[in-house]
């Protein structure tokens, strides 16, 4: 998959880094997104969707550990793309059960491909 531009999430309050955090936990990508549905009504914080998955202490480390893929994705060239950006495959967003986010390849522009 090739993403174009990644842009800053429009529509979602949960930052980029919470929605990292919470792909570690073992979790169905249906409770993932319904958390972050919760938490997108309420006030946008990762620990408001640990609560309604019953991981409330997890939250620190959780962050240490999404902090560390930014990091490495950042080192090999990676985006993540999140499910409400624009970029994400419209046929991979309208399954029942979508990934909440996708890592993915920049494309490359070159002059001759402008």
């Amino acid at each position: 998959m090739c993403v174009e531009e990644v842009g800053a999430r429009e529509s979602s309050p949960v930052q980029r880094i919470d929605l990292v955090a919470l792909s570690f936990l073992p979790s169905s990508r249906h409770q993932l997104a319904a958390a972050v549905a919760c938490a997108d009504a309420a006030d946008g914080r990762l620990e408001t969707a640990l609560e309604w998955l019953d991981h409330v202490d997890a939250a620190s480390e959780l962050r240490r550990l999404a902090r560390e893929a930014l990091d490495t994705s950042r080192r090999l060239g990676l985006a993540y793309l999140a499910l409400d950006e624009p970029g994400y495959p419209g046929l991979l967003s309208s399954i029942a059960d979508p990934p909440i986010g996708l890592w993915a390849m920049p494309c490359i522009r070159t002059a001759e491909m402008a």
